[in-house]
């Protein structure tokens, strides 16, 4: 048992399946805590901290299907500000290959349901659907063979895993302090 703060916030866990983490978001709080699951004892191990100096009064994820992979993009939050603002919060791997990565990409779930609310409530139970992102590694082609981002790279935070520690280092885009305007 760890004591995480003492806080009367809710608390918002986020569960990646794909990579095993769990994101800890707290309402009123400033940060981005962050553990790794593992089916062994200790189960839970603390990788580390996103801070920043404004709290959160609610927080939303990119699905998998979303995230720029050939950046090794593993999770994109987006935090509402008591400001009204939106900020872009982006979780990465560094890898030194631009081939796809199979161990930060498995298969994950896919826009379309396993079984009907009607079929659930009937006690019909079903895994997901599950589909490859594989294919979106060069993400959407034009017509004239150009390859188009998935993402932009300005207006975000990027949080980098350390390939030797584990250690996560925020990066920050100063010239627009990854704020969006949220309509």
């Amino acid at each position: 048992m760890v004591e995480l703060d003492s806080s009367n916030g809710i608390l918002f866990p986020i569960y990646d399946e794909d990579t095993g983490v769990i994101f800890l978001c707290g309402k009123g709080d400033s940060a981005i805590r962050y553990f790794e699951y593992t089916p062994e004892a200790p189960y839970i191990h603390f990788l580390s901290t996103y801070s920043s100096s404004d709290p959160q009064r609610g927080i939303g994820t990119m699905p998998k299907r979303g995230l720029n992979i050939s950046t090794c993009e593993i999770a994109r939050f987006y935090k509402l500000l008591n400001n009204g603002l939106c900020e872009v919060i982006s979780f990465t791997v560094p890898r030194k290959s631009e081939l796809f990565q199979d161990d930060l990409y498995p298969d994950t779930a896919a826009e379309e349901h396993a079984i009907t609310a009607d079929e659930w409530i009937n006690g019909k139970d079903a895994n997901p659907k599950l589909i490859s992102v594989r294919n979106q590694h060069l993400g959407p082609k034009l017509s004239t063979g150009a390859v188009i981002s998935n993402i932009s790279n300005q207006n975000k935070h990027e949080v980098v895993f350390d390939k030797t520690s584990l250690t996560p280092k925020p990066s920050i885009d100063k010239s627009t302090n990854g704020v969006h305007q949220v309509q």
